[in-house]
């Protein structure tokens, strides 16, 4: 089932697929380590992409192209490069981002359904496999993740502080002992930040929650993916199936962690 809510507390969702390209580009940078930097390094390939591929989204209505990477810089791995957006009716909350063995279709709010946003991901997966350079077609993809963004403000948490909000109504209980705990002032209460990965049989479930800023506001950030687990086929229904399945998980997962505030929430059958 794909209920959804009249308050619904998504801010993103992001359909990520990622391979390893088969032209030289830079890895993502580690703190205190230099590297040599080859002048254009992956430019060519990348350039050679984006007019393909934003080509083709053009022609589906995603016509307002943003290069957020500058054009002839070494191209970084898996760093977004471009993101292409849609003025159609229905289509201006959806994103495409791509990059060197980087796709994504993101959605942002106003969010309604996996199925509605499903057609998306599907229309830019298209895209991807027809446009990917010729050399890389065969390479799979790996990881293929699907994540999930909430934000609870005040009108969701109840005015719950975020340690409040992990025990009343996400059910994880943490305890302190007594060497942190005997620090607590008087009338506080500490504010974890909780990471948490699962291996599953399928794939890795990853849970974070924690308080955040958002647009000024404080919030309780509640960030599930699902990775599979294996490479999968450069092949359209394999990759959908791969979301499907991630989002049956995290889906799941989210209205069994936030069922005690469902009323707050309003759900829609």
């Amino acid at each position: 089932m794909d209920e959804s809510f009249r308050n619904a507390p998504l801010l993103e969702l992001i359909a990520e697929l990622r391979w390893q390209p088969p032209y030289p580009t830079l890895p993502v940078a580690q703190p205190g380590v230099q590297i040599a930097v080859p002048v254009g390094l992956g430019t060519l390939q990348i350039d050679n992409f984006l007019h393909q591929f934003g080509g083709e989204v053009y022609k589906r209505g995603f016509q307002r192209m943003e290069r957020v990477y500058p054009s002839g810089l070494p191209v970084v791995q898996g760093q977004t490069i471009a993101r292409y957006r849609s003025d159609a009716p229905g289509s201006t909350t959806i994103i495409y981002q791509v990059g060197a063995g980087l796709f994504s279709a993101n959605a942002v709010a106003p969010y309604r359904t996996w199925k509605h946003f499903r057609p998306a991901v599907e229309s830019g997966v298209e895209v991807l496999l027809q446009t990917r350079e010729q050399n890389e077609r065969t390479i799979p993809f790996n990881p293929v993740s699907l994540r999930y963004i909430d934000s609870f403000k005040s009108d969701l948490s109840g005015g719950r502080d975020v340690a409040e909000f992990l025990s009343e109504v996400l059910k994880i209980e943490l305890k302190l002992p007594e060497a942190i705990s005997h620090h607590l002032a008087s009338g506080k209460s500490a504010k974890p930040y909780m990471m948490l990965a699962v291996p599953t049989s399928t794939g890795m479930l990853r849970i974070n929650v924690g308080e955040a800023l958002v647009n000024g506001e404080t919030t309780i950030l509640l960030d599930i993916t699902f990775s599979a687990e294996a490479p999968v086929n450069p092949e359209k229904t394999a990759i959908m199936d791969a979301f499907d399945l991630a989002h049956s998980i995290i889906h799941r997962t989210f209205m069994q962690l936030t069922a005690p505030i469902h009323d707050l929430m309003q759900l829609e059958q």
